[in-house]
C-alpha cells in the first residue's frame, strides 16, 4: 500500500484548498476539521490512514483496514440557505461517482443519496464500493461549515468479516492498485467543481444528469419509510429537491404518462430514511465512460479486468437486501457546536 502524501495531495490540488491534514490514527476524519475555524475561501480536507470510529450514514460503522481504504472529510462553507444544504450530499455523491468513472473507469452507480456501488456480475448482486457523510456544523458569530465525509474501499481489507467481504467492494476487484493520493485529489477538485457549480445555480439540481447515474432507476425497490414501515415501489428517478420520484410498485410504465415528473395519478415524491432492498427489475445500462468500449468482465473474475462502457445485461437489481446496516439515522445530519 502506497503511503498518503500531503505534500503531493497539496500539489495536485492547487491554491483552492489549504494544506491538507493528514493522521496516521484518528477517532473521525469529520473530528479532525469540526471544531477548527474555516480558512476564507479556501477549502479544507483531513484524510487518515486508520480511523477508531468511523461511521456511515444511520450510524453503520465503517471497517478498514489501516491504508486499506481512503477515509477523508472535505470542509467548506455554502452560502446557501440551510434547507437547501441536504440537496449537497447527492452533489457529493454525484461529484464522487464521475471522478472514478472518468479517471478510472470503475462502473459505479448512485445509491439514493450518496453510497457508491458496483455490480458483480456474476451473482447480479450490488457491493458497496463507498459512503458518503455529509453534516452541517453551526459555529457562533460565523457562517456555518460543510463537512462531507468519504470512505472508498482502496484494497480488499484482510479483517473484513466474511459477511461483509461479501457485500463490499474495492478498487483492487478491478485490477487498480491505486494511490490513495490521487484517488483523494481526484475526489476533492470534483467535489468543489460540483458543489460550486450547485451554488451558482443557487442550490437547483441537475436531475437529469443525477439520475443518470442513479442505481435501481426502474427497478422494483423497498423504502424504509420510518414509523409508517415499508413499502414496494418503483423507482421512477427523483423530483427537483433530490426526493425519490416513485410508482407504486408493479404499476406499468406508462401509468401517468404526460403528467410530468413526479406527478401523476400513480407517482409521487418521498423521503425515506433508506433504500433497503430490490428486486425483480430489467436489465440496465450505465452511463459510457469516455474513450473506453471494452466490455466488463465481473468482479473478482479470473480474467484481467477490462474496463467498460457498460455494464453486464444482467439483472442491475437482484432479489436480496442491499448493503447497507446500523441504527436509523437521517440522511443528513445537523449538529450545532455553539
Amino acid at each position: 500500500m502506497t503511503p498518503f502524501d500531503p505534500g503531493a495531495f497539496d500539489a495536485l490540488c492547487g491554491a483552492g484548498f489549504a494544506p491538507v491534514r493528514h493522521a496516521a490514527v484518528t477517532t473521525s476524519t469529520q473530528t479532525m476539521l469540526r471544531d477548527r475555524p474555516d480558512v476564507p475561501h479556501l477549502w479544507r480536507a483531513a484524510v487518515a490512514d486508520l480511523q477508531t470510529e468511523g461511521r456511515g450514514r444511520r450510524g453503520a460503522q465503517w471497517s478498514a483496514a489501516p491504508g486499506a481504504a481512503l477515509l477523508m472529510t472535505v470542509a467548506a462553507q455554502i452560502d446557501l440557505p440551510a434547507p437547501l444544504w441536504p440537496r449537497a450530499s447527492l452533489i457529493a455523491g454525484l461529484a464522487a461517482t464521475l471522478a472514478l468513472i472518468e479517471r478510472w473507469q470503475v462502473p459505479v452507480a448512485l445509491k439514493w443519496p450518496n453510497d457508491l456501488m458496483v455490480l458483480d456480475e456474476r451473482s447480479a448482486s450490488w457491493r458497496k464500493l463507498g459512503g458518503i457523510l455529509c453534516e452541517r456544523v453551526e459555529h457562533p458569530g460565523g457562517l456555518a461549515t460543510w463537512l462531507c465525509g468519504i470512505g472508498v474501499n482502496v484494497e480488499r481489507s484482510g479483517d473484513w468479516p466474511a459477511d461483509l467481504a461479501a457485500r463490499s467492494a474495492a478498487l483492487a476487484d478491478f485490477g487498480l492498485h491505486a494511490d490513495r493520493t490521487e484517488v483523494a485529489a481526484a475526489l476533492c477538485l470534483r467535489l468543489r467543481e460540483e458543489i460550486e457549480q450547485w451554488i451558482q445555480a443557487h442550490g437547483q439540481l441537475q436531475v437529469a444528469r443525477i439520475e443518470q447515474h442513479l442505481a435501481f432507476r426502474g427497478c422494483e425497490v423497498e423504502l424504509d419509510l420510518g414509523t409508517d414501515g415499508r413499502r414496494w415501489v418503483r423507482l421512477e428517478g427523483l423530483d427537483e429537491a433530490g426526493a425519490l420520484r416513485v410508482r407504486r410498485a408493479g404499476a406499468g410504465a406508462g401509468a401517468g404518462a404526460g403528467a410530468g415528473a413526479g406527478a401523476g395519478a400513480d407517482q409521487e415524491s418521498v423521503l425515506p430514511l433508506a433504500l433497503v432492498a430490490a428486486r425483480s427489475a430489467p436489465p440496465w445500462h450505465a452511463p459510457a465512460a469516455a474513450n473506453v468500449a471494452a466490455p466488463m468482465v465481473g468482479l473478482n473474475s479470473v480474467e484481467p479486468p477490462r474496463f467498460p462502457g457498460v455494464w453486464s445485461q444482467a439483472s442491475a437489481c437482484g432479489d436480496s437486501p442491499l448493503p447497507e446496516a446500523g441504527p436509523e439515522k437521517p440522511p443528513f445530519a445537523t449538529r450545532s457546536d455553539a
